[in-house]
């Protein structure tokens, strides 16, 4: 746990505090597997919607540690947060249990049509930015994704995919980058 306190010259009370719940860990990538702090990870667990038939996407937390207690009971080890980032107290939960977590953007489905919106490149930049300044320090998310079952098949698509990974690897070098994608031989390989 980090605990900053900012104070004032001359005065003997804090004015503010900040108390910062972190971890350590490394994750790499070798012979074909991933690894956490040296350790071959298979990952076993849930794509996990935030919406809920009663309370739509302002889910409390009571639910958050329901689902989290249902993952768990099943001998789940991550949870991918499909598909858009998820809440700070959930992914606060995944760091107490030792959960991993697949975090991606907020754009999914996406034609090629669509993502030619003149405000999607600007929207996925703002919405990764935010992902990963805002979860940086979450040592439960060991992958950052985009773009869910997008155009990843079309030579342009596969352009756009390029900038967004790109740009998360400029703010990130220690997670691993992925999509997920439904194009199977179609698929445009990215390398």
């Amino acid at each position: 746990m980090l605990e900053l306190q900012l104070f004032i010259k001359d005065q003997q009370e804090p004015v503010d505090d900040l108390i910062e719940r972190v971890g350590f860990r490394t994750v790499t990538t070798e012979r074909g597997a991933i690894q956490i702090n040296g350790e071959d990870i298979v990952f076993k667990g849930f794509n996990r919607p935030e919406d809920h038939p009663l309370v739509g996407s302002a889910i409390p937390y009571q639910l958050m540690v329901q689902d989290m207690e249902l993952m768990l009971d099943m001998g789940a080890n991550d949870v991918r947060t499909s598909h858009y980032p998820n809440d700070e107290r959930f992914l606060d939960l995944c760091d107490e249990r030792g959960v991993y977590v697949w975090e991606e953007n907020h754009a999914r489905g996406l034609s090629i049509e669509q993502m030619r919106h003149p405000l999607f490149a600007k929207q996925c930049e703002d919405c990764n930015r935010e992902m990963v300044e805002s979860h940086y320090n979450h040592p439960s998310i060991v992958i950052w994704a985009i773009l869910n079952e997008c155009a990843s098949d079309l030579p342009e698509g596969k352009e756009m995919y390029r900038t967004q990974l790109s740009q998360i690897r400029r703010m990130d070098t220690s997670r691993p980058l992925t999509f997920a994608s439904h194009q199977r031989d179609r698929e445009l390989s990215l390398i």
